[in-house]
């Protein structure tokens, strides 16, 4: 979970420094991002393991 956290958030201010904006764009996108795919992921997890 939090590897993809980090891995998303590292990935937005990558961008934000390739194409420079006046605010962290891309940073905040793709941290919600990281953390919406992380949620998505231990849920499916955890259904797929409450089924077992």
């Amino acid at each position: 979970m939090a590897v993809t956290i980090v891995a998303c958030c590292f990935l937005g201010v990558w961008l934000d420094e390739k194409y420079v904006s006046l605010q962290p764009l891309f940073t905040v996108l793709f941290s919600l991002l990281g953390v919406f795919v992380a949620i998505y992921s231990v849920i499916r997890q955890v259904k797929n393991f409450s089924e077992d």
